[in-house]
């Protein structure tokens, strides 16, 4: 295949987004912007990884009457892929929890489990972001310290991730 198919776009820094780029080439006189070629042009894509970003509105959280909002937003990969969503928070008793749903006053379980299991971005629309509100106190939320949340896209029945590991940490104080 033509070279710059295989060896440029690796080779740009500032692509750092999947997609498609045009890439643009000519011949210019010595020391000019002068032509001295027609301008070659060809498409080529970047397959980066898919990742998320786990983000809330706060840092810090009290205990007694206040209301945690935790949003994980993520980008998926242009390509077809076959993938789980898994999403635990590592409480501050070192125990590990995943939602059992998403929105307002989710349960958590205490085990790794897939929010989204088996889901391909060929023919299946998920939402680009998610949140979940946590009423304080709520198992696992009824206790002081730091609480951090992880977030990956993995291969289907595994915990591998396909995907960087989006981690954002909240302390309850």
């Amino acid at each position: 295949s033509p070279w710059w198919l295989s060896g440029v776009p690796s080779g740009l820094p500032q692509i750092t987004e999947t997609g498609t780029y045009t890439l643009r080439m000519a011949a210019f006189d010595t020391g000019t912007f002068d032509l001295a070629s027609n301008v070659a042009m060809d498409e080529f894509m970047v397959a980066g990884t898919p990742f998320v970003e786990v983000s809330s509105d706060s840092d810090d959280y009290w205990l007694m009457g206040d209301t945690a909002e935790v949003s994980l937003d993520f980008k998926l990969p242009f390509y077809p892929v076959m993938a789980d969503l898994v999403i635990v928070v590592l409480t501050p008793d070192g125990e590990f929890y995943s939602p059992l749903g998403h929105g307002t006053g989710v349960d958590w379980a205490p085990e790794i489990r897939p929010l989204y299991e088996r889901f391909s971005t060929e023919g299946l629309k998920i939402p680009d972001a998610l949140s979940w509100e946590v009423d304080i106190p709520m198992k696992p939320f009824d206790v002081s310290g730091e609480f951090c949340f992880f977030a990956a896209f993995v291969k289907p029945g595994t915990i591998s991730p396909l995907s960087d590991i989006g981690i954002k940490s909240i302390t309850l104080q």
